[in-house]
């Protein structure tokens, strides 16, 4: 829930599966739907600020109805629960969350979860696509069979970041690397140039890779983008040349 708090601070529209305001249900094709400002340009046009989450072990903030659906609650609707759970006030589980156990398989191939996956695994398959892995230590089976196979296309980018590896070897393995978890092993040993380690250590943690994010792109328009870049060819080619300052720009982190 941290990344749906951060991103509206930062005035970023979540679609994460569900539709609705007070009571939010999941449908999925509501990740399908999309604002969008039609009348201007550039920064300006908020639908590119957009983001879609996809929780695939479930969120605290939801729950299973009766009638087999999952809602979505604000956070702070939930809060009391988590704490009196998290407190040992109750034994009941106040999310709809995917525990580790044998059956963690099995649940996901529920509606909800089995429709994250698809849209994970559609995600994948999309040409020139770069797929950061922070916080997950390779530990699912079902997760990493995905990346696996999402691996079949040849213009997808694996960027690992993960605080239990010491350091690297020469060659690029990491020292460590008979205690690491088979499934990163696994993909580590098919030493393909799509998996790549960017942090290990203190140099995995979430904000140190949040300092190598590019600055969103916020033209929109192809003819405006190639007019800057012949400005900036042709000042590159003659420094005489005046040109308009330009225009100062905010730019908003990327989660």
């Amino acid at each position: 829930m941290a990344i749906e708090l951060a991103a509206e601070n930062a005035s970023l529209n979540v679609r994460d599966g569900f539709r609705g305001f007070h009571n939010r249900v999941f449908s999925p094709s509501s990740f399908d739907l999309g604002l969008r400002n039609t009348e201007s340009r550039g920064e300006a046009q908020f639908g590119t600020y957009e983001i879609y989450l996809a929780k695939l072990h479930g969120s605290l903030s939801w729950e299973q109805t009766a009638s087999g659906d999952v809602r979505a609650f604000q956070i702070d609707a939930r809060c009391g629960d988590i704490f009196d759970f998290v407190d040992g006030n109750t034994a009941t589980s106040p999310s709809s969350l995917i525990f580790p156990s044998s059956a963690k398989f099995v649940d996901t191939v529920g509606f909800v979860y089995g429709e994250m996956i698809r849209r994970f695994t559609h995600f994948l398959s999309r040409p020139n696509v770069t797929l950061l892995i922070s916080g997950y230590g390779f530990g699912d089976f079902h997760l990493n069979r995905v990346l696996l196979s999402a691996l079949n296309n040849p213009t997808l980018q694996l960027v690992v970041y993960l605080p239990e590896i010491n350091g690297f070897e020469a060659n690029g393995d990491p020292t460590n690397l008979a205690d690491l978890r088979p499934g990163l092993v696994k993909f580590l040993n098919l030493k393909l140039p799509q998996v790549a380690i960017l942090g290990g250590g203190a140099a995995a943690y979430f904000s140190e890779m949040t300092s190598h994010l590019p600055d969103p792109t916020i033209l929109d328009d192809p003819a405006e983008r190639s007019r800057q870049i012949a400005k900036a060819l042709a000042q590159e080619l003659n420094p005489t040349t005046p040109t308009t300052p330009p225009t100062p720009t905010t730019t908003t982190p990327i989660l």
